[in-house]
Formats: structure tokens, C-alpha cells, sequence
């Protein structure tokens, strides 16, 4: 986690961001390069945009109205996945912290958000600052403000899922088996908190049936694999049934079943690291084991 300990807001936003860090101006600045208003939410007038990232899917964190987000803090909070944009602007000096929060509070309430919280959020120096949340749809939106109201950030997110562009291929896999033993299976998914497979599945568990067609003399274990969200026993119960699952389709597509058997692990062999969707994304899988 970053802190930010007396530093200002844009130097704390650059080094979250990965970017370098801003030479501070007085009271005007030309925007950053590349960088726009979002369509959801204007800027305030005077104010300029200091940084940007937007990404077709990513996850942000936003808060709640039981929650008291860290200003400096942008890793806690309740993660939203979709597409994302997150904006920093710098303001005069005679822009302060609740100018900016109500005027976003209006102008959403105007365009029919809801509000979702609408108060005081702590900083890394104790300092009290307003904030902002509110949804419209799957659309959320957060204005975060810093001490003095010389800077604020807004964080948009459209709810969204992934689009599965990577595929399973035959080929691969097996390359993979005969140098580990092993391999991850991807773009196997399921509904949420069962064991059904959902239609997206197919393209990835047809390669699986071309591997074992190739090589008739593979027997493999299928085991099922998740991230460390929900309880221990229901996660190792879940991967379970998701493997059998796996396996139950592939014999009825013609693979002999006297060579599948199936297991599941849950949570207990991570791969990747939980803290983060990317590593969460990794941990929820299917492998193959040859035996």
C-alpha cells in the first residue's frame, strides 16, 4: 500500500498511477497531455486536469456509506469491475473541498444518480475532507476531494464483464503437460457461486477433448481451483463440483471417462496473489494433471 505522508494530493495520485509527478502551478495550468473530461461529470470551472487512466475493463475501489475512505488511499474500498476512468484535477486556491463536493452532488442528483455517500472522508493527516459517491444503473461515480480543495479526484466505472479474448488451444496445453505435467486451463467459467458451466465454456473444453483425442494414452485428473473469496469450506466444495463438472462434460462430448478422475482444492494453491483481481482472476481456474 502507498502512503503519502505530507505530500500533496498530485504527487500521491502520480505515484499511485505509476506516473511522474506533476511540477505544481499556482492557480492556472494547461491540461495534461491526452487527457479529457469524462461524459458523466464535468469539471469544476478554473480547475485543470493534472493525470488520467482509462481502461476498457479494469476494477475500481469504491466506497459506501458505512466506509470512511482514506483520501491517499485508493486501494481500499469495495472493488466495481468495468470500464474505468479515473480523472485528477488541481483547482485555484479559492476553489475549497465542499464547493467541490456539492457542486458534484447536485449535478449528479440532476442527471438522476442515486446517492450512495455523501459526507466526510478521512485523510493520511487526519484532516476531514468531503466526498462523494452515487450510481445510476451499473454506472458509479466517486469524487474524492484533498485538504484545502486545491485537488480532486473522480472515479468513474461502468459495470461490466470481461470479454473473453484469450482461447485454450490444444497445442499449447499439450506443450505445456509434456514439459510440467500440467497446465491451466482458462475460459472455463461458471454461474456465480455454482457448479453449472456456462455456454462462453465450449471453444476452451473442445480443446481439452482434441488434447485427450491426440493422446489416447493420457488418464488426467481434473482439479478445480479458486480464489480465497468466500469461506474455506465453501470454496473447497464448490471446487469440487466444478471439476466433476468439467469432467461429467467432457464424457458426455466423447472423452472415456476411465480416464478423467477429478478433485478440488479451493483456495489452498494459489498461483497468483489474492490481494489483487489480476492474481484473483489467475487463482480461479481448471487444471489439468497428467497422471
Amino acid at each position: 500500500m502507498i502512503q503519502c505522508p505530507r505530500v500533496t494530493f498530485s504527487f500521491c495520485l502520480f505515484a499511485l498511477l505509476g506516473l511522474a509527478a506533476p511540477v505544481i502551478a499556482q492557480d492556472t495550468h494547461p491540461d495534461a497531455a491526452e487527457c479529457k473530461d469524462s461524459s458523466v461529470l464535468s469539471r469544476i470551472p478554473g480547475c485543470w486536469l493534472e493525470a488520467c487512466v482509462a481502461k476498457d475493463f479494469d476494477s475500481l475501489d469504491i466506497y459506501r456509506a458505512t466506509e470512511k475512505p482514506d483520501v491517499f488511499d485508493v486501494t481500499k474500498g469495495t472493488p466495481v469491475e468495468g470500464q474505468t476512468t479515473v480523472i485528477e484535477y488541481s483547482c485555484p486556491s479559492s476553489v475549497s473541498a465542499l464547493e467541490i463536493a456539492r457542486n458534484a452532488e447536485r449535478a449528479l442528483l440532476t442527471a438522476g444518480y442515486s446517492l450512495v455517500m455523501s459526507g466526510k472522508a478521512t485523510n493520511d493527516v487526519g484532516s476531514h475532507v468531503p466526498a462523494v459517491v452515487a450510481k445510476k444503473g451499473g454506472q458509479w461515480v466517486q469524487v474524492l476531494t484533498d485538504t484545502g480543495g486545491r485537488a480532486y479526484l473522480m472515479s468513474a466505472v461502468k459495470e461490466a464483464e470481461v470479454s473473453q479474448v484469450m482461447t485454450a488451444d490444444a497445442t499449447a496445453m499439450a506443450a505445456s503437460i509434456n514439459l510440467t505435467g500440467h497446465v491451466a486451463v482458462y475460459g472455463i467459467t461458471f454461474d456465480s457461486g455454482q457448479s453449472t458451466i456456462t455456454p462462453q465454456s465450449d471453444a476452451a473444453l473442445a480443446e481439452m477433448v482434441t488434447l485427450l483425442t491426440n493422446n489416447p494414452s493420457w488418464r488426467m485428473r481434473i482439479e478445480g481451483h479458486a480464489d480465497n473469496v468466500g469461506t474455506t469450506s465453501l470454496n473447497a466444495n464448490l471446487s469440487i463440483r466444478r471439476a466433476a463438472a468439467v469432467s461429467t462434460w467432457l464424457v458426455a462430448h466423447g472423452v472415456d471417462g476411465t480416464r478423467l478422475t477429478h478433485e478440488g482444492y479451493g483456495e489452498s494453491r494459489p498461483i497468483g496473489d489474492n490481494t489483487t483481481e489480476d492474481g484473483r482472476a489467475r487463482n480461479r481456474r481448471v487444471e489439468l494433471v497428467k497422471l
